[in-house]
């Protein structure tokens, strides 16, 4: 099956890497490497995952900075479906996911918790 390309909705088109020299070595290095902006990404069913570190424009910063956010994409179309918030457990921050018909299961330190989803596009 060939899936269509899929573009996503992050506003960073290109890597901000910083090169300078080391005119004494005649070397070029690179003095930083830019920023991440997916952290992972997981597919279930029909539709790709995409775990966003960038905070969107029409995001409210505090949302963003509490929750992990994911970013959902069509398989079948390439379409960007919509985003959602999943939320920290214990204050943790989480190291990885895994989806589920309507369930997303979250690793926390050493905490595996499943969350109950009614959303959508996990339904199909």
């Amino acid at each position: 099956v060939l899936l269509p390309p899929i573009t996503t909705i992050d506003t960073d088109k290109f890597a901000k890497i910083i090169v300078d020299s080391v005119p004494n070595r005649g070397r070029t290095t690179l003095v930083s490497t830019g920023s991440i902006i997916n952290k992972m990404a997981a597919i279930f069913g029909t539709h790709i995952f995409v775990w966003s570190l960038v905070e969107a424009d029409n995001e409210d910063p505090k949302q963003f900075e509490t929750n992990t956010v994911f970013d959902s994409y069509s398989l079948i179309s390439g379409r960007y479906e919509g985003s959602f918030y999943v939320p920290p457990f214990r204050n943790l921050k989480p190291s990885g996911f895994a989806f589920g018909k309507k369930t997303i299961i979250g690793l926390y330190e050493n905490y595996l918790v499943a969350y109950e989803t009614e959303d959508f596009f996990l339904k199909r």
